[in-house]
């Protein structure tokens, strides 16, 4: 006859931290495709069948699992980046030349400028410099107290035009 302090509570035992590891593990092995992919979280988790709630908890409980997954996602910026960056010192070996590399400098070609321009128009490190500015805003006084006055204007009563 069990004790009355040893009733049991029913529900799901606890796991050890030794399962709690080994789930943690599955669930990254699971992810690390789809957000290597460039999947979001949400989608990710849609796709690997992974509980929502079950992750979360994980990423609030454990900071290496949270690292884990955010190296996860950064693969494919990463990988851009080095790409982009080879691109760079290739046309820069190209313009200045390498005697290590045996390469005597040249004009660039035009796909080597577009790129140039490309990355300085594009690229968050020269967006200061010579990026675009996407979200200006052209703010013109005259034409907003124009604005304001045809607002007022449209308000008030039409007043009776004397002959």
């Amino acid at each position: 006859m069990p004790m009355a302090n040893q009733k049991n509570k029913g529900g799901r035992p606890r796991l050890t931290e030794e399962q709690k590891a080994q789930r943690k593990k599955y669930l990254s092995e699971k992810l690390e495709p789809y957000l290597k992919s460039g999947l979001s979280i949400n989608k990710a988790l849609r796709e690997a069948k992974v509980l929502n709630s079950e992750f979360y908890k994980y990423m609030s409980e454990d900071r290496l699992f949270g690292e884990k997954i955010a190296k996860f996602r950064q693969f494919i910026g990463v990988l851009a980046n080095k790409a982009i960056i080879t691109e760079l010192f290739m046309i820069i070996d190209k313009q200045n030349g390498g005697e290590a590399k045996s390469i005597q400098p040249q004009p660039l070609s035009k796909d080597d400028v577009d790129f140039l321009c490309w990355f300085a128009l594009n690229s968050n490190l020269c967006r200061e410099e010579w990026g675009r500015s996407k979200n200006i805003d052209l703010f013109d006084p005259e034409f907003e107290i124009q604005r304001v006055k045809r607002l007022i204007q449209d308000r008030l009563p039409e007043q009776p035009t004397s002959i």
